[in-house]
């Protein structure tokens, strides 16, 4: 039979599960007494309450006091005990999180993620550039691994990511507030503040509000150097600067702050009402990622760069008994205002660069018998930086001092309502639900030099291009005082609707059958327009600016995933388990230049999974072993590329070639005697492309990919160690405790080889394997509790992401070094 959490008749139905789960702690605690146990841990991947242990599929879960004995902060902290989950950072602002190695690129601008990431019941996934919550009051974090299709949708593909936030109580009074002062070595001192009160209003209402701030140290520094062109054009000479200007030490650091409202309501015995406002803001002065050629912890930028991220979620959830089922209703409201200012100057280097080898060759090979002298082609003038003959030299010379910006805003709505059924025999349970989602979104990017308008660059826009789209003359724009040699509006509306159902079925007292599907409906605008020439200060306008390109899409398609698993358990501690399951990533259009080859639409993607695995507690529940391996096959990949012509540059996304994923994940947890406890985490990957394809065969250069190729972005081993030994003797009237651990990433590559989405291809990177080691040291009792943390013990210098996407001049994201931090909580 399936276990179930004990029943409590008459009580709304998260009461019920939370009285269950008090109850179940508590005889843990007990039991502790007498022998060391593990704790049970609740969770709620399958849409209700279940024990870890009592779920068929992989899942690492974390608890309030998990997170808070860990320090998480962010995914860069709690990714490491994950063995499924990885995740990529590129400055700026970018964020990929990635299970089981499903992903073709770590920079996309068009397709959805193949992973999810929801706070509380609403999806707030952003392909590459996900929100980050900071983990602050959290009741739990569940990393669900593998294809969630049926019961979370569209980018759920791969394995859902669910930040599960601590809800008001009206049980009675309690409150914290927290300080942390840390030094990060290389950098400065930081620190914050964060505080958290839940108050009853009576015995069935409570508001809980938790606030924080923190100032995040900087360890960057922006060194002093040259401009690219090298000693020809050095500062001092008569076209040369380099970054005085802009040249600080410590330059990343950053400022965190935000806020929640929380209120509960149990409106009768059979109702309640969750309401919640969450507010983050993050400011960063500078960015994380080094160039490889200058230093470890060092970068080299010629302008100054800075981002800002700010969003809110608004939710509200009714649960119900309706006494033939438990009803569920949450709609959710998420708002999303971000902008960041990059340094460009190497990227414009190298189209200048690219111009001045053209003209070279050009020059060497085509006389110009009218003017008798050589004049570049057209096809490369669009390249030059330089100042027209009789104009003022400006800062840029043929050697450009460059900047781009993005400023980017996105609003969704999403509605769930769900029914859960139980038998009267306990020996079958159901879900059903409905799914609707609305997402609209506005980026606009932007990139230039100063004095850009009096440029030969500009002076050929006005007078050679004829690609104009929107009926301006030649020369019209010859003049305008405009920092803007490029940029592009894009705006979508995405509408995602479905139905979906999950049934657990007892076949006889030992093997329970789970079967589960999803119909979708997903509808896909896309518009947008490019160009140049934008006045400097004001926002593009199609009217207005010079627009090389204008284009819209609507995609409309519908589909269906399944899932079939079976389960055995062999005692009430142990169970083994096989699951058929598959997850989509809905499909979309291209907004292209007209003469892209590119095609104007593409499909769904899907994901099958086959895997098979076990749970067991042994000793008394004393050791934990879980293990799942996996073979999945990913179909019709999703893929962005660059048009294959030469004198086109349009970026679409494409449905290319097919993956084979082969993995094995592995957890044990063993309680060794009273006090101590050990933790292993291990994942093993191989994620390749499974055959040789040839996409835009009939152009003039064809994309080509091989079997084998690999996958980017996932270690193909990733591996953690973990001891906690609490002390079994107060120390000045409190509780002590040491903790230590470890973490090992293999190595991975940036990109896919043959493909790329940026106008500047580089060759492929291998991602060195790194290790890091955490010690952490603590005393706590009801009133006080305090930490001492040292994180990366040994200044590990881990290369996590190679970023190709600023040009040839390769920039590194690296990890935090080594640094200590105090923590002093003073609980009420």
């Amino acid at each position: 039979m399936k276990k179930k959490l004990p029943p409590t008749n008459n009580l709304p139905y998260r009461r019920k599960a939370l009285a269950a789960l008090i109850s179940s702690t508590v005889l843990a605690l007990q039991s502790a007494h007498a022998a060391p146990v593990l704790e049970e841990v609740i969770v709620t991947s399958t849409k209700e309450m279940q024990n870890l242990q009592d779920v068929p599929q992989s899942i690492t879960a974390f608890t309030t006091s998990d997170i808070e004995k860990q320090g998480f902060v962010g995914i860069d902290e709690y990714a490491k005990k994950i063995p499924g989950l990885a995740f990529s950072r590129r400055e700026p602002g970018g964020t990929s999180v990635v299970f089981r190695g499903v992903v073709a690129s770590a920079i996309s601008y068009g397709t959805n993620s193949s992973s999810s990431v929801y706070l509380d019941e609403q999806p707030i996934t952003s392909d590459g550039a996900n929100a980050n919550p900071r983990m602050i009051d959290i009741e739990r974090l569940e990393a669900l691994s593998g294809p969630q299709g049926t019961l979370f949708g569209d980018s759920s593909q791969s394995g859902a990511l669910r930040i599960i936030t601590n809800k008001a109580d009206p049980s009675g009074f309690s409150a914290w507030v927290e300080g942390d002062l840390g030094y990060v070595e290389h950098g400065e001192a930081e620190g914050g503040i964060s505080a958290m009160v839940n108050i009853p209003i009576n015995d069935n209402m409570a508001i809980r509000l938790v606030g924080f701030s923190y100032e995040e140290a900087g360890y960057i520094d922006n060194v002093l150097q040259a401009n690219p062109a090298g000693s020809q054009f050095a500062s001092g000479g008569p076209l040369g600067f380099d970054n005085s200007a802009n040249a600080k030490d410590n330059i990343n650091s950053a400022t965190e702050s935000g806020g929640r409202v929380a209120l509960h309501w149990d409106i009768n015995d059979d109702w309640l009402m969750d309401s919640m406002v969450v507010y983050q803001k993050t400011e960063n002065d500078g960015f994380s990622d080094t160039n490889l050629d200058v230093g470890g912890l060092e970068q080299v930028r010629y302008n100054d760069e800075y981002s800002e991220d700010e969003w809110y979620q608004v939710g509200l959830t009714l649960e119900g008994d309706l006494g033939f089922a438990t009803a569920v209703v949450s709609a959710a409201y998420f708002e999303r205002e971000s902008f960041y200012q990059a340094d460009a100057t190497d990227y414009f280097t190298d189209f200048q660069n690219e111009s001045d080898d053209a003209e070279a060759l050009y020059n060497a090979t085509h006389p110009n018998p009218y003017y008798g002298h050589y004049e570049v082609d057209a096809d490369f003038k669009f390249y030059d930086f330089g100042a027209l003959a009789g104009s003022a030299p400006g800062n840029y010379n043929g050697r450009p001092r460059a900047k781009a910006s993005e400023d980017s805003e996105e609003d969704r709505f999403s509605l769930e309502a769900r029914l859960q059924f139980n038998g009267e025999d306990g020996d079958w349970d159901a879900i059903v639900g409905v799914f609707y989602n609305k997402t609209d979104s506005k980026t606009t990017f932007r990139s230039g030099t100063a004095d850009f308008g009096e440029s030969k660059n500009a002076y050929y826009f006005n007078y050679y291009a004829d690609d104009s789209l929107n009926g301006k003359p030649d020369g019209s724009w010859y003049g305008v005082d405009s920092d803007s040699w490029f940029f592009g509006v894009y705006e979508g509306t995405v509408k995602d609707t479905a139905l979906f159902g999950e049934g657990n079925f007892d076949i006889t007292e030992n093997i329970t059958i789970t079967a589960g599907g999803r119909w979708y409906e997903n509808e896909r605008d896309r518009t947008l327009f490019q160009g140049g020439l934008t006045p400097t200060g004001l926002d593009p306008d199609v009217n207005r600016d010079y627009i090389s390109n204008i284009g819209a899409t609507k995609v409309k398609e519908d589909g269906f995933v399944g899932k079939l698993g079976i389960r055995y358990n062999i005692d009430y501690d142990k169970m083994i388990f096989a699951t058929y399951s598959e997850g989509f990533r809905s499909g979309g259009g291209n907004a292209l230049k007209s003469n892209s080859i590119i095609d104007r639409s593409f499909d769904s993607d899907f994901l099958i999974n086959y895997e098979a695995g076990f749970k067991t507690s042994w000793m008394d529940n004393r050791l934990r072993v879980n293990a799942v391996a996996y073979h999945m096959i990913w179909e019709d990949i999703q893929i962005q590329v660059n048009d294959p012509q030469p004198a086109v540059f349009s970026t679409g996304v494409i449905n290319f070639a097919e993956a084979t994923i082969d993995g094995l994940e592995l957890e044990v947890v063993f309680a060794a005697t009273e006090g101590l406890e050990l933790s292993l985490t291990y994942a093993y990957l191989d994620a390749a492309l499974s055959k040789d394809e040839i996409a835009f065969g009939d152009s003039a250069t064809p994309v080509v990919i091989t079997d084998g190729t690999r996958l980017p972005i996932s270690p193909d081993q990733k591996g953690s160690l973990g001891l906690e030994y609490n002390f079994q003797e107060q120390w000045l009237g409190m509780d002590p405790y040491v903790k230590f651990d470890y973490s090992y990433v293999g190595n991975s590559v940036n990109s896919v080889a043959g493909l790329g989405a940026t106008a500047l291809e580089g060759s492929v990177v291998e991602q060195d394997h790194y290790e890091t080691m955490d010690f952490a040291v603590g005393m706590s009792n009801e009133e006080w509790s305090g930490s001492l943390k040292l994180e990366n013990m040994f200044d590990e210098r881990a290369q996590q992401f190679f970023n190709e996407r600023w040009g040839t001049a390769k920039r590194v994201s690296i990890n935090k070094p080594r640094n200590l931090t105090l923590t002093v909580r003073r609980s009420f």
